[in-house]
């Protein structure tokens, strides 16, 4: 009969991205296995190789909250509401994402190739959605007539911006952590720009 699993492949995972954000890429296997109490046989039974056991670990495990919220909307509520939801799921996604990315980049994954295992790359597949969820919010009046793509990758620049000066520069940055009031600060300029201007 087989023994259980000590710890579930979650928990290494979890285990395993602290390491290597905490230590990069190049970080031995081993220091992973004792920080998560198994041994590196373990590791490898479960995840082949250190490559993949990082792909695991550092890659998105799921589609991020805000695709559902972009695809399901927008709704009747009021714009700003709407855009506050939005941005404040997006940017918990890529304040874990950035260093996650980061990592991967500095590792010897080829993040092009990783990409192009996708019928749409992630990047791409938020682009598409934001762009969705803009064209159908122009359909309901809800907002002025644009050229969505444009204002799409704009709103996710912003928000990946955000995270990456987080990751990059950490509280020397001005405003570093008030999430709150930049994302206030960027629905008021969305508003002010999307708007119709019967409803500013």
């Amino acid at each position: 009969m087989a023994r259980p699993q000590q710890i579930a492949d979650d928990q290494l995972l979890q285990v395993a991205r602290e390491v290597f954000l905490e230590h990069g890429p190049n970080v031995s296997t081993t220091l992973i296995a004792e920080r998560a109490g198994v041994s590196q046989a373990t590791l490898f039974k479960r995840f082949g190789n250190k490559s993949s056991l990082m792909l695991a670990a550092l890659m998105p495990s799921g589609r991020p909250p805000f695709l559902a919220l972009l695809q399901t909307g927008p709704t009747d509520a009021p714009l700003a509401v709407q855009l506050t939801a939005l941005l404040h799921e997006m940017l918990r996604f890529f304040h874990q994402m950035v260093p996650c990315m980061a990592t991967l980049r500095a590792s010897e994954v080829n993040v092009h190739e990783l990409m192009s295992q996708f019928d749409v790359p992630p990047p791409v597949a938020a682009q598409q959605a934001w762009a969705g969820w803009l064209s159908r919010g122009v359909a309901m009046g809800l907002l002025r007539p644009c050229e969505v793509h444009t204002v799409a990758t704009a709103i996710l620049g912003a928000a990946q911006t955000r995270a990456f000066l987080n990751h990059l520069v950490g509280s020397s940055m001005p405003g570093a952590g008030d999430d709150e009031a930049y994302v206030a600060g960027l629905v008021d300029l969305l508003v002010s720009g999307l708007a119709p201007k019967e409803s500013r």
